[in-house]
């Protein structure tokens, strides 16, 4: 996608998860070393940055 250290980007997804007995999914995004979380059951979103190696 772009060298590490970039800054002032943006990152655009589209994500569908199928429910399954009545309950929605959780997604995931990873992009640049930072994780956007989305848990279904919940109504939850967050964000965290990455381990670094």
């Amino acid at each position: 996608m772009g060298f590490i250290d970039g800054s002032n980007y943006t990152i655009q997804s589209d994500v569908l998860g199928a429910t399954k007995d009545k309950k929605q999914p959780d997604i995931g995004l990873t992009a640049q070393r930072y994780t956007l979380t989305m848990l279904g059951a919940g109504q939850n979103c967050r964000s965290a940055p990455g381990r670094r190696s």
